[in-house]
């Protein structure tokens, strides 16, 4: 069953509480973040990883996204060098997807992952799941993303669990840096 969250009218707390039910529960969520709307669900649960691919309609070698609570939880999941924190550092807050190289493999990629530490609320959602939950765009593979809820749900439907309503996203996705090369790597402005 579907359920629809409206930012403004409850108490963040509440917010990531829902979604963090629905997580472990093995739903999907749609939620806001600092760009677009994002298809989530925990990135550990084999389940869920496979409904957000087949959702999408995205082909399994074009690997998903992961958004993590903060740099801790980022070491904890990824290989990090001193240099690349420090590039991570000079990057941040901007609205940046980082690829490296993840710590074990993960089922969102069959290699290295994008990981997102947005400035934004959405990052409690991973922080209190306490695992990375996958970042993707909420739109259909190769397709415009969407960005009100009304019309992710139009497309969604009830194959959705949670959507949190935080109105009208019009930004354009993270740029998307390479990290596991030298220099590092613009792979998406």
């Amino acid at each position: 069953m579907e359920e629809l969250v409206l930012y403004r009218t409850y108490a963040e707390d509440d917010i990531v509480a829902r979604a963090v039910a629905a997580l472990e529960k093995g739903g999907i969520i749609i939620y806001p973040t600092d760009t677009v709307y994002a298809l989530g669900a925990d990135a550990t649960n084999p389940a869920a990883v496979e409904a957000v691919f087949a959702l999408k309609g995205r082909p399994r070698d074009q690997p998903l996204s992961v958004l993590v609570g903060g740099f801790a939880m980022l070491k904890r999941w990824a290989l990090v060098s001193p240099k690349q924190k420090a590039h991570i550092d000079e990057q941040l807050p901007a609205a940046r997807t980082f690829i490296l190289k993840p710590k074990k493999a993960m089922l969102v990629s069959h290699g290295n992952v994008g990981f997102r530490l947005p400035d934004h609320w959405c990052t409690r959602i991973a922080e209190t799941l306490g695992r990375p939950v996958t970042a993707t765009s909420a739109n259909v593979h190769a397709q415009q993303n969407p960005v009100s809820i009304t019309e992710l749900r139009r497309i969604f439907g009830k194959r959705v669990s949670l959507y949190i309503d935080a109105g009208k996203l019009s930004k354009l996705p993270s740029q998307i840096v390479d990290l596991t090369v030298e220099p590092p790597r613009l792979l998406r402005e």
